[in-house]
């Protein structure tokens, strides 16, 4: 099921994606996060959900809720970008930063060997995102 589904008050943002190989990592973060919230779900949301420096990077927002909350969310977030740097963002199997260009990915081997033949702009072109928003009225 589609994360935005499962946890629609986390993206209430917009037009957010992640790269297929690091869905995996995010559906954990949601869960961790859902289950520290607890009950009270209202005040928070991803706010930008990014490929940056070879990792995942995810920004938030959370009102109203106490210092222990905020700490909670921020380690969760915290280890998840840790984790996405050993995680290939092709397609999830572990990886590691490496940078060509002026661009950083976290790949594993096969995928490393592909990126080497091709120019970024080519690569970036090839990888493949989850939405993590509803795309039109139609949908369910």
């Amino acid at each position: 099921m589609k994360l935005h589904k499962r946890f629609p008050y986390q993206f209430a943002a917009g037009q957010l994606m992640v790269s297929l190989g690091w869905l995996a990592l995010l559906e954990k973060t949601c869960q961790d996060i859902d289950k520290l919230l607890g009950d009270n779900k209202r005040g928070f949301r991803w706010t930008e959900i990014r490929q940056k420096y070879g990792g995942l990077h995810l920004y938030y927002e959370i009102e109203g809720r106490d210092d222990e909350i905020r700490k909670g969310v921020d380690k969760i977030v915290f280890d998840t970008e840790l984790r996405s740097e050993q995680v290939c963002e092709i397609c999830g199997e572990p990886g590691a930063v490496q940078q060509q260009d002026f661009w950083q990915d976290t790949l594993c081997m096969k995928h490393r060997e592909m990126r080497k033949t091709m120019k970024t702009g080519d690569w970036r072109a090839l990888v493949s995102y989850e939405r993590l928003y509803k795309k039109d009225t139609t949908e369910p």
